[in-house]
């Protein structure tokens, strides 16, 4: 695949209604009486309709975001949007991550108080439930991609199996309650991984969307991943606001989330050369779940994933979650989800 770089230049280049309509109020923003006379003459319909977002105004409704809030297909794991431009500076948390890439100029990105100020090539994901705001009050181009949390394991698992500081963050993320806020690389300079990252949002932002353009979203960011792992770990910065006490426990639970099926807890424990009680302990600690519970979740998300995601009959769902028998399989699941496991099916498949 290749891509236009003047193409991709000029697309940033055009505003958006949004940016047009928050530029102007940035610029009404300088002087209190310039302001009030931009307030004074606002259609209210026209910004709501718009989820325009006025803090003089408090239009704001919502500071925290679910994936139902920004997927319109269940199935797609990967959104990519550009940042509109000009916004005023919006507090906000959501339940997937969101991975932030200056594709020109700067902006800067306050992750719970502590303000990065990042530049062209700069790549910083923040985790999940962590509240930020991300500033851009000039011409700057910068992209927000959205990845879903629940699906992160099928759609990236060779990133999480390998042993490097963007593994274990998101290792972290997904196995412990002791995660760091953010990771952020510096990778102005590296050619490659723009042109692989141009490609990205070339497909993201100007192609028709078909059947394809999932997979290809989701290995082309695999791709940019490797680059990532390969030559930028000595340009990493993490936040140490967390930590987790015992370095073992991810690639403990990693161990768990490969082998939930065939595995016990007195497996775990002797594979490790623990006690069962304090094995036990150590994973309610840090998962905030007993070792069941954690497993019935693992159950229960490769079912959703392989639900919504295949057309696999019920007999081999049940097989590959680890669930004893169809009985089992069935009452289980309408216990956590409200619905039979083809109710699920039929309200989550994009035809």
């Amino acid at each position: 695949m290749s891509y236009d770089s003047a193409d991709l230049d000029k697309l940033f280049e055009t505003y958006t209604p949004a940016e047009i309509f928050y530029k102007k109020y940035y610029e009404a923003s300088k002087d209190k009486d310039t302001l009030k006379v931009f307030l004074d003459n606002l259609n209210p319909d026209s910004y709501e309709m718009e989820n325009y977002y006025i803090p003089e105004l408090n239009c704001c409704k919502f500071d925290y975001f679910d994936e139902n809030h920004l997927y319109t297909s269940l199935k797609d794991n990967i959104a990519v949007e550009r940042h509109c431009r000009y916004t005023p500076p919006f507090r906000h948390a959501h339940s997937f991550f969101e991975m932030i890439y200056v594709y020109k100029g700067s902006c800067e990105n306050t992750v719970e108080g502590n303000t990065i100020v990042m530049k062209q090539g700069d790549i910083c994901i923040v985790a999940p439930d962590v509240y930020h705001t991300i500033s851009v009050f000039d011409d700057s181009a910068v992209l927000n991609i959205l990845i879903k949390k629940t699906t992160f394991n099928e759609t990236f698992f060779s990133i999480l199996a390998d042993n490097n500081p963007l593994s274990c963050f998101f290792q972290k993320i997904l196995y412990t309650n002791n995660a760091d806020n953010y990771i952020l690389f510096h990778t102005d300079g590296d050619q490659e991984l723009k042109y692989f990252l141009n490609c990205f949002i070339t497909e993201a932002l100007t192609k028709v969307k078909d059947s394809y353009s999932n997979m290809l979203l989701e290995n082309m960011l695999c791709v940019a991943f490797g680059h990532i792992l390969r030559d930028h770990m000595s340009d990493v910065e993490i936040s140490n606001q967390k930590h987790t006490n015992d370095s073992h426990i991810i690639d403990i639970l990693q161990y768990i989330t490969d082998n939930y099926k065939t595995t016990s807890l007195e497996d775990v424990a002797r594979h490790y050369g623990y006690a069962v009680p304090y094995l036990s302990k150590l994973i309610k600690n840090s998962t905030g779940a007993s070792y069941s519970s954690f497993i019935g979740d693992l159950r229960y998300k490769k079912a959703c994933s392989l639900l919504a995601n295949s057309d696999m009959p019920l007999y081999e769902i049940c097989e590959l979650s680890g669930y004893g028998s169809i009985e089992h399989f069935h009452r289980i699941f309408k216990r956590k989800s409200g619905q039979t496991p083809l109710e699920y099916r039929k309200n989550h498949r994009v035809n």
